[in-house]
């Protein structure tokens, strides 16, 4: 047995007994768990405490029950008579570094030389039982901790709620879902109790088997009985039955298994009740529910109370703003500022002018000239001049005028209106004025935008009208070379009028990537190796008086981008960067990171005229500390063929737009004079896996004869491609537009092989004559072909048939490697 000596020290108690076996009937009869025993009666036991020293005696029942005035004779007399004599060994048990406890260990093999095993077992239990003890304890105080936490964390949210502009439904219904969190509340109701007309409501009411009902005059109800006692209960079906049967209570709705009610209470008395049943579950609260309940029903109420006062309160400013809708009509006729100045130009009245770097002092304006409250000789005089003329002529002056601000130039307009009394005289002028500073900004950004989508669209258009004589000048001149002997005297005049094709179809890729359109091959790529591949080249194109630098991020994401058109940005910022050091020393940064964009932040970036998807970034940034730019350069910087060079020529920064536009992202500049200037670019980020380059096979010929159905509305590309296929042995129907060409497939549909298609074409587009041909023959093998980029054509558009894209222009080669792969697979 274990037994602990008590806090006086003079008692012994029980705390686990193990009996030798046949004897437990004796406890059965009379349990000695939890008996105690003076020390003084049991010495032997004592002196084991005292000494803490373990004892070993041959005889249990002569150590138990030696003596008369034993305890345990008098607890159990007859006990002598059926326990064993069976040595027993007694040892100390330790609490707190004292001897506490005593350890009885009896039994038949148990002899002098257990003693320091025993004594070790009892250190051992000792510290086992301190250790559960302690646990025993943590485990009481993190479950008081976490019940007070509980407790704040739900007042504190019925607080936070009550502090917001939610309405009092809304409240009701938060609390509802704030008490979810700690008990059954699928049948849950707010009562709410009026005392002045002795009424009660529920203005919210969630139950499973009753309807919601309306007011009622307080009565013998049980929402109305813990009211009436302000105080909670709960009750079982049993209990609300014996409240019925002594006529305290009437039961109104169906009768619940179980009922937990807390009243509402505010100092000047219940306001309500709070309540929760269950139909099903007879077991669903407890006391602690209703301790719990209790404790939060005060902070509900004054939440509701809280609520209800603002009601009644916004309903005294609805009422008192009524009064002074007269007052407001006046003030209204101005959007930003009102003042009123009389005749000598003294103002009457004045609000404040809402611009931060316009400092003049309207606060105490009333009898004050313009020129006691700050406003500036160049205005005040316009003022003057304004409020003269509309005294003389009766009719409202207005004036646009530019202010010196510290944020830079600000801009107002101004209407300056006679007020006429019934006799026609002018006591006075009403001064309304607008900050229109944000407005001609935007209305500046927006013509900005709206200048570089029309040129962006031109040279898509030039571009493309290009691309298609380029396809005529490329293929014939292509096929021409293709049919001289190699010393044929024609052959380098040939060649160099190829390279001078190819020349202009390099400026009209340049045009369409202005545009936004231009010919992108977009696979997932990685900012960081692209610029590190070409480190190198961009070093040794610098001179020695400009240093790079890298910057860049450690696991950035990947991009999908064109992997040339990138490196073409990243060039021509660094050749512009390198340029504007002006042969002096200096650093180009080249920084990479991983940004995300907010909704506020996507804002900030307006330089492409399109619409950031707020979201993960790849952002690439390069700053020079070179010459800068002021204002009136950085707005034009992106225009077509502008420079600020002697023999600057081309697209150069208008083209780098145009690329960053076409992979959906942002660019925006900041320079100052003699400060340097740093541009920065974003690329959304991609989740796509960036695959290894693979080596391209070259298609073989057709090994049977093909047929090739051509269709586009320029007549030299379909010559050029006719004369091209036929001289490979590929026959080619030729078709003017859609129309013609679906035409020409029905009679065909059988032989054709391949549909060679032109997205851009009057009448029937390419787009509606790809569907026509799908509905025709679900078969049908489609090569799209289109100046502008495969991304640009193809986004949106229904595949279904389409089988390849062939980029205008194209060599004659180009041609044959496509058709021929194509027609390969059929």
């Amino acid at each position: 047995s274990i037994c602990w000596v008590d806090e006086t020290e003079t008692f012994l108690e029980v705390a686990s007994v193990v009996p030798p076996r046949g004897v437990e009937f004796l406890l059965a009869k009379r349990p000695i768990v939890g008996a105690r025993f003076p020390l003084d009666k049991i010495p032997v036991t004592r002196s084991v405490v005292e000494s803490g020293h373990a004892i070993y005696e041959k005889d249990l029942v002569t150590l138990l029950f030696d003596g008369r005035l034993n305890p345990l004779i008098k607890l159990w007399p007859k006990a002598p008579r059926f326990l064993p004599r069976i040595p027993v060994i007694i040892a100390p048990l330790y609490r707190n570094g004292r001897t506490q406890g005593i350890l009885y260990l009896a039994g038949k093999t148990i002899s002098p030389n257990d003693l320091d095993a025993v004594t070790a077992l009892g250190h051992h239990l000792s510290i086992a039982m301190e250790n559960a003890r302690l646990f025993k304890a943590l485990q009481t105080d993190i479950a008081k901790r976490r019940q007070s936490e509980l407790m704040q964390s739900i007042l504190y949210r019925i607080a936070a709620i009550a502090n917001t502009d939610i309405t009092l439904d809304d409240l009701f219904a938060s609390i509802h879902r704030i008490l979810g969190d700690l008990m059954d509340v699928n049948n849950f109701y707010i009562a709410l109790y009026d005392k002045e007309t002795q009424l009660l409501s529920l203005p919210y009411f969630i139950d499973e088997k009753d309807e919601l009902t309306g007011p009622w005059l307080a009565g013998k109800g049980l929402t109305d009985y813990i009211i009436q006692t302000n105080s909670p209960q709960l009750l079982t079906t049993e209990e609300i039955k014996t409240l019925e049967n002594k006529n305290v209570i009437q039961v109104r709705g169906t009768m619940p298994l179980i009922w937990l009610g807390a009243p509402l209470t505010l100092q000047s008395g219940p306001i309500g009740a709070i309540v929760a049943q269950s139909y099903t579950d007879a077991r669903a609260y407890t006391e602690k529910d209703k301790r719990l309940l209790q404790f939060v029903s005060g902070q509900i109420a004054a939440a509701i109370h809280r609520k209800q006062t603002e009601v009644q309160l916004q309903a005294l400013t609805d009422e008192l703003q009524q009064q002074a809708q007269m007052r407001d009509a006046i003030l209204a006729t101005s959007p930003d500022h009102f003042s009123v100045m009389d005749r000598d130009g003294r103002f009457l009245f004045a609000n404040p002018l809402q611009n931060k770097s316009i400092n003049w002092d309207y606060k105490n304006a009333a009898g004050k000239t313009w020129q006691e409250i700050g406003i500036p000789p160049l205005i005040g005089n316009h003022f003057d001049q304004d409020r003269e003329k509309a005294l003389k002529t009766g009719r409202s002056i207005s004036r646009e005028l530019e202010l010196p601000g510290l944020d830079g130039p600000a801009y107002i307009e101004y209407v300056i209106s006679p007020v006429k009394e019934t006799n026609g005289n002018i006591p006075y002028v009403v001064i309304t004025a607008r900050n229109i500073t944000e407005s001609k900004k935007a209305a500046e950004a927006m013509y900005h935008t709206q200048k570089m989508e029309s040129l962006g669209i031109l040279a898509g258009g030039i571009a493309h009208d290009f691309n298609n004589l380029l396809v005529a000048m490329l293929a014939q001149t292509s096929l021409a070379l293709a049919k001289l002997t190699p010393n044929a005297a024609a052959k380098s005049h040939i060649e160099k009028a190829i390279t001078a094709a190819e020349s202009a179809t390099a400026l009209t890729q340049q045009l369409l990537a202005y545009s936004g359109r231009g010919q992108f091959h977009t696979l997932p790529i990685n900012l960081n190796h692209l610029v590190q591949e070409n480190s190198y080249l961009i070093q040794i194109t610098l001179t020695n008086n400009v240093k790079l630098q890298l910057a860049l991020a450690a696991d950035l994401p990947a991009i999908e981008a064109d992997a040339a058109q990138i490196q073409q940005i990243i060039m021509n910022l660094i050749i512009n960067a390198a340029e504007a050091m002006d042969k002096q020393h200096g650093v180009i940064t080249v920084t990479t990171q991983a940004v995300t964009l907010s909704p506020e932040k996507a804002e900030e970036w307006p330089d492409t005229g399109q619409q950031l998807t707020p979201g993960p970034y790849v952002k690439l940034t390069v700053e020079d500390d070179g010459m800068g730019m002021d204002e009136q350069i950085i707005k034009q910087i992106f225009d077509p063929f502008f420079t600020t060079k002697f023999t600057g020529r081309g697209l150069g920064l208008a083209a780098v737009l145009g690329i960053v536009r076409g992979h959906k992202g942002a660019l925006r500049v900041e320079s100052q004079p003699r400060q340097g200037t740093k541009f920065e670019i974003i690329f959304p980020a991609s989740k796509k896996i960036i695959q290894e380059k693979q080596a391209m096979n070259t298609p073989s010929h057709p090994s049977s004869r093909k047929l090739v159905l051509v269709i586009d509305d320029e007549g030299p590309v379909r010559e050029a491609v006719s004369d091209i296929l036929d001289m490979e042995g590929i026959d080619v129907l030729q078709a003017a537009d859609g129309l013609e060409g679906i035409d020409i497939y029905r009679s065909h549909i059988a032989e054709i092989d391949l549909v060679l298609l032109d997205l851009s074409m009057p009448g029937l587009s390419g787009e509606e004559t790809l569907k026509e041909l799908h509905q025709i023959d679900p078969q049908v093998r489609i090569l799209l072909s289109s100046g502008y980029s495969e991304s640009e054509v193809t986004h949106g558009l229904n595949q279904a048939g389409l089988v390849g894209f062939l980029q205008k222009p194209y060599r004659m080669n180009t041609l044959l490697e496509t058709v021929a792969r194509h027609l390969n697979q059929t």
